[in-house]
């Protein structure tokens, strides 16, 4: 199963806006443009060689799926979520991991547990050849099998909406190269209580799992990182995205 980062790119009528809006998101999921950076639709379109059109199209859906604010007088920029705004996510995260993950215990408990097994051992692989990308995509792709496997659509179709800011967040605050990299532990930890079929102490697991993320999302989020644009005047968006 292909982690969020790699998935179909959103609709559009306008093949140039939905490559804008791919390249774009992408830059700000791995961390390529900074939390609450300004946007310039300008700067955008001469980095990607096309017209301002494809990009405001490309932004206004970025808007809608909480990847960049306008803010009134001032400009577009990229979201950069307060205290607040993060636990908010992260409890709201908990509700739909568990009940998807109730689930698919349920109705798919077999490919559920192959699927939860390889992402595991791809992070391991990760740990192994120091490459934190691939980490954070099995990392990503491990929570997602979850919501994949529940057979629910309403389960699928509401974590998509948030699962583009949870992982703009795991990009950010994730280290897969620290000593007993506690997030592996974790998902070894969750995996093993499900293969034994003790499904409320993995949930319990993924409670605190999450949790710890709670707080190494909100130390990089507590300060408003907002900046005036001419701090960014130099920036190269050509090789950003």
């Amino acid at each position: 199963m292909r982690s969020r980062v790699d998935a179909p790119v959103a609709v559009f009528p306008e093949s140039l806006a939905r490559i804008a809006y791919e390249r774009i998101r992408r830059a700000i999921v791995w961390g390529r443009l900074d939390l609450g950076e300004p946007l310039s639709e300008q700067e955008l379109a001469d980095a990607l060689e096309m017209s301002k059109a494809p990009v405001r199209i490309a932004l206004t859906e970025l808007r809608v799926r909480g990847l960049v604010v306008t803010v009134p007088r001032s400009g577009t920029y990229v979201f950069a979520p307060t205290h607040d705004q993060v636990v908010a996510l992260c409890d709201f995260r908990v509700l739909l991991e568990a009940g998807a993950l109730r689930h698919a215990m349920t109705k798919l408990r077999v490919p559920l547990l192959a699927e939860l097994d390889d992402a595991v051992l791809q992070m391991q692989r990760a740990i192994q050849s120091k490459d934190a990308l691939a980490f954070k995509q099995s990392d990503a792709r491990f929570h997602n099998t979850f919501v994949q496997h529940s057979g629910n659509h309403y389960y699928i179709s509401t974590y998509e909406t948030i699962s583009d800011l949870v992982e703009t967040l795991r990009y950010r605050c994730v280290d897969p190269m620290v000593p007993e990299n506690p997030a592996y532990i974790e998902h070894q930890e969750i995996v093993a209580a499900l293969k034994m079929g003790q499904v409320e102490k993995a949930i319990k697991h993924l409670e605190n799992h999450i949790f710890r993320a709670t707080q190494a999302h909100a130390k990089v989020t507590s300060i408003d990182t907002r900046k005036r644009r001419r701090d960014y005047k130099h920036r190269n968006y050509a090789d950003i995205l």
